[in-house]
């Protein structure tokens, strides 16, 4: 009997649809969502919107201001004479412009919305308007965009930041936030190398892609990327990341916050530039010193950009902090800023050549 009850109850979800089922010809399915300041209203939203012209699928744009971004949503609706469908949204773009002013409002907004997806990836875009973020010939840009931010952390080149986790860092005490800024080259081609950083959700700077890698080096993020150590004499040397982790410890030492910086990292050396192998001039150990100082040295840099050029904790030292009951909530709220921006950071960096790509033998082996 009860067999009989479940293969009934399973042709009927199979056969009768679906909770919350929409009739495609009804909906226009969003893939990308762009928010600007407005011309003549207060914001002005671009979406990218899935089309299918002779059996293919492409992307269109369409955009509409409003005083709100609910009204532009609900204008568009009603001009479309379609639901706008967000259920597979894949990109959620904020200008960069309007990063200075401030993005708590739009955060909010788009969480609240029953049917928002709050995993998309969130970008910034610098110099860069809607319709040409999403411009694209025979494809849908917001389904490429997300490939290129998906493969770019995992190559330790940009993060990769979605919508609840933005929000997240938004409502959190102890954490600002941070996401890749896209721009164009040279070429006018569309890139992601650098970092847009924010404190209480308003754009207050940006971290080249230098100052990106080493962000998510200190911030463990992503799990391969490389070294690239210029020497001041002697040929440049590439290393790939085997393995590396970080590890921030906060202290207050009277009445100061210092910062314990520990990264330990296993690399291979995969390129030797020049005619003569750099290891027939140099030790394994001296190599590795030398990588460690000019690691040392750019983990410093970053660390010192986020403290004293934009004040933003984007690593959660107070989030930290708060984790080991050294200071209240409220000691907190009214003393972080001036606590970091007086902070003291010592950095210890460990780097080990576990092998050379070139000769394929343990380093260890070379000494």
């Amino acid at each position: 009997m009860w067999n009989k009850l479940g293969i009934m109850l399973a042709l009927l979800l199979i056969l009768g649809g679906c909770y919350d089922y929409r009739e495609t010809d009804n909906m226009a399915i969003v893939s990308g969502i762009h928010v600007s300041k407005g011309g003549e209203k207060l914001y002005r939203v671009t979406f990218e919107i899935v089309a299918t012209e002779e059996g293919e699928e492409r992307g269109k744009t369409a955009a509409m201001e409003g005083i709100t971004i609910a009204q532009a949503i609900d204008d568009a609706t009603s001009l479309s004479g379609k639901k706008l469908y967000f259920g597979h949204t894949q990109i959620l773009a904020f200008d960069y412009e309007m990063g200075k002013d401030g993005i708590n409002e739009a955060l909010d907004y788009f969480t609240r919305m029953g049917d928002m997806r709050l995993s998309m990836n969130v970008l910034v875009s610098k110099n860069i308007s809607g319709e040409e973020l999403f411009a694209g010939e025979n494809d849908i840009r917001s389904f490429v965009l997300d490939e290129m931010i998906r493969a770019n952390e995992e190559r330790a080149i940009t993060p990769s930041v979605r919508l609840y986790e933005l929000v997240s860092d938004s409502l959190e005490m102890g954490k600002d936030g941070y996401i890749p800024a896209v721009q164009k080259d040279e070429n006018g081609n569309m890139v992601m190398v650098s970092t847009a950083l924010f404190k209480d959700m308003k754009l207050v700077g940006e971290l080249d892609e230098e100052g990106t890698k080493y962000l998510m080096v200190l911030g463990n993020i992503g799990n391969k990327g490389g070294f690239v150590l210029e020497r001041e004499t002697g040929t440049p040397l590439s290393f790939e990341i085997r393995s590396r982790k970080t590890k921030i410890t906060p202290h207050i030492v009277s009445g100061r916050l210092v910062c314990d910086v520990t990264l330990e990292a296993e690399v291979s050396m995969l390129e030797m530039t020049g005619n003569t192998s750099v290891l027939q001039e140099k030790s394994k150990e001296n190599i590795e010193q030398e990588l460690e100082k000019y690691v040392f040295e750019k983990m410093h840099e970053v660390l010192r950009k986020l403290k004293d050029n934009h004040n933003a904790d984007c690593l959660g030292i107070g989030k930290k902090l708060l984790e080991k009951d050294e200071i209240t909530k409220e000691y907190l709220e009214e003393n972080f800023d001036e606590l970091y921006s007086n902070s003291h950071f010592n950095v210890k960096v460990d780097v080990e050549i576990t092998d050379s790509g070139r000769t394929l033998r343990r380093l260890a082996k070379l000494r």
